[in-house]
């Protein structure tokens, strides 16, 4: 065995010889320098350290599956020129190639190195090789690369294993970047370090893909796609990816198993195709924010379907989105506070929480505009004691529809526009803000959703009575055809008004009673023809019974007539000459409670018509 491994041992400087064409082995017997097409060397022993540094080789580099001597320092290459340069399935004690220039492939397939690989500043115009390696130890970095240049592709898939950080800081890759099934360890610290990283194809992260770590590639520029399908990233506590100010010429894709403890962190990227997380499951780090997106500009859709789950808040606060918004089917739980943060979101498309979506805690859409519709269906919402919808002042360009599964907690419409507006019968049970409320129709119409259900709803807005919520509920019936209803609405708005608490309580509350029975607010005259026409009738029938007896004539009295005296008694500016008949007894107690009665009918109409006129209904 010794001397099998004295035989395949080679000296350092043998290698440094034929590579530079310098010293006794770059020339023949006659002293002419020899032709080297390149130096291959498998299972060989490399003692000495290799110091290759400044060279321009004469030729490519193949070394494979050799054995560099343990008590050697790390491969030297920096500055360093080659075709094409092998390392495949060694074991070295570490390599330095800082501004090395590599024609071709640099290939590092299955390389093990415990201390750092250096590539700062290297230029390779092939790929660059690194599947199947294991690079790095704990406490040191793993692969040193700011600003590589790489003219083709970035192979680290495959059985890539590092244990410590990959700095990528500024660097260039000129095709794609493909991490599938790699493994990064470094927990609690950087995985990769990419920030200013340009990629102009994709990067893959798929396919069983796992970093303990942090991921940051601030102001990365991806020029194609960024997959991330059934990846594992874990930095619990804190930011497991930070894509903060990156553009992805693409999409970025996590489906499939896609799985974060950390936040997913977004701040002010752009996206120009759509981001898509079907399935995903989120973990808030420490902030409590599971998707940070603050000015995230999406070109294309937002899709979170297929039973995302979301522990901690996504926030979307002053987003754009181009398309849709899509939640069906998601789970979002952060109880107690705020699920979605989407606080002056402008989104072209629609947004959709359906198909059994289901939020525990508040969805925050409030100074919001959308262009499409706003559909929540069949969802599940729940904030109990608290306000679970915040559409305050929100302009919705297209339709609102409110038609949950569950609904536990309050809504908050205050100042929001709308087309069209439907609500569900859960919608109808809960306590709403309705200051400002605007929508140009309403369904169900009537008589699906009778009137009275949304009364009531209106009647238990936690902000208390406010007029313009009825007025335009009535404004809106009468458009469609719903006149009567319209006048209901209205109706019962006076009523609601006159019978607010305070210091005249009670006289208020008979006011409001004889105004609306009497003249229904003024909307209903018809109701103070009929009271006038049963008070004439009954005491043209008293009248009548009683006779002349029960009266003294006086001069100028005209002949008695019941109905006659009856209508001049009643009515206040009526004299037909009748008040020349003086009753007593009852009579006279009758013709009090007719005077009474007419200056009552006089003031509730004349109060009742000045009200619709001053309210311009």
């Amino acid at each position: 065995m010794e001397n099998d491994k004295k035989e395949r041992t080679i000296r350092s400087e043998v290698l440094y010889q034929l590579l530079s064409g310098h010293g006794e082995l770059s020339v023949d017997a006659s002293g002419s320098p020899l032709t080297v097409r390149a130096v291959r060397m498998m299972g060989a022993v490399i003692v000495g350290q290799l110091d290759l540094r400044d060279i321009s080789a004469r030729c490519p580099l193949e070394i494979l599956a050799c054995e560099f001597a343990t008590r050697t320092g790390p491969l030297m290459l920096d500055g360093v020129s080659f075709p094409y340069l092998v390392l495949q399935q060694c074991n070295v004690p570490g390599l330095g190639a800082a501004g090395a220039r590599i024609r071709g492939d640099l290939n590092l397939r299955g390389l093990i190195s415990r201390k750092p690989v250096i590539l700062t500043g290297a230029d390779v115009a092939g790929n660059l090789i690194l599947q199947d390696a294991d690079l790095g130890t704990a406490g040191d970095g793993a692969l040193i690369a700011e600003n590589l240049s790489v003219g083709r592709n970035l192979l680290a898939n495959g059985g890539f294993t590092t244990n410590g950080e990959i700095n990528l800081l500024n660097a260039a890759i000129r095709a794609q970047a493909n991490f599938d099934g790699a493994y990064l360890y470094n927990p609690g610290s950087m995985t990769i370090l990419a920030e200013g990283l340009k990629v102009s194809g994709s990067i893959f992260m798929r396919s069983g893909f796992t970093a303990e770590g942090k991921l940051l590639l601030h102001h990365a520029d991806i020029g194609s796609n960024l997959v991330l399908d059934s990846a594992s990233l874990s930095n619990p506590g804190s930011d497991a990816i930070d894509l903060s100010h990156a553009t992805i010429a693409g999409n970025i894709q996590a489906v499939a198993g896609f799985e974060v403890d950390g936040t997913f962190r977004l701040q002010e990227a752009t996206i120009k195709g759509s981001l898509v997380l079907h399935g995903a499951r989120l973990k808030a780090g420490s902030d409590g924010v599971a998707l940070a997106g603050d000015r995230l500009h999406v070109s294309g859709s937002f899709f979170a379907r297929a039973k995302l789950s979301a522990e901690g808040s996504i926030r979307l606060r002053d987003a754009r989105i181009g398309a849709e918004l899509a939640f069906d089917s998601a789970r979002l739980a952060n109880p107690g506070a705020i699920a979605l943060d989407a606080q002056r979101l402008t989104l072209e498309g629609s947004l959709f929480f359906r198909a059994d979506a289901a939020v525990a805690g508040q969805i925050n859409l409030a100074h919001s505009t959308v262009a499409g519709a706003v559909i929540f269906n069949q969802a599940k919402l729940e904030s109990p004691g608290n306000v679970v919808l915040n559409l305050n002042h929100a302009t919705l360009k297209s339709s609102l529809v409110l038609n949950p599964a569950l609904l536990d907690g309050y809504i908050d419409l205050t100042g929001v526009t709308t087309t069209e507006f439907t609500d569900g019968e859960k919608v109808r049970k809960v306590p709403t803000q309705t200051a400002g409320f605007r929508y140009e129709a309403i369904r169900p119409e009537p008589p699906t959703v009778p009137v009275d259900d949304r009364l009531e709803w209106l009647a238990i807005d936690p902000d208390g009575y406010g007029p313009n919520g009825y007025s335009h509920l009535a404004d809106v019936l009468r458009k469609h055809g719903h006149a009567s209803e319209a006048k209901h609405v209205l109706i019962e708005s006076q009523r609601r008004r006159w019978r607010r608490t305070g210091t005249w309580r009670v006289p208020s509350a008979l006011w409001s009673g004889l105004l609306r029975w009497t003249f229904g607010y003024g909307y209903r005259p018809w109701r103070g023809a009929a009271w006038l026409i049963g008070v004439i009738v009954v005491g043209t029938a008293y009248f009548n019974s009683v006779g002349p007896s029960a009266f003294t004539k006086t001069n100028g009295a005209p002949p008695f007539n019941a109905l006659l005296y009856t209508v001049d008694s009643l009515l206040p500016v009526v004299d037909l000459g009748y008040g020349k008949w003086i009753p007593s007894g009852l009579s006279h107690a009758m013709t009090s409670v007719l005077v009474l009665l007419g200056w009552l009918l006089a003031t509730a109409l004349i109060a009742a018509l000045a009200g619709v006129f001053r309210r311009g209904d």
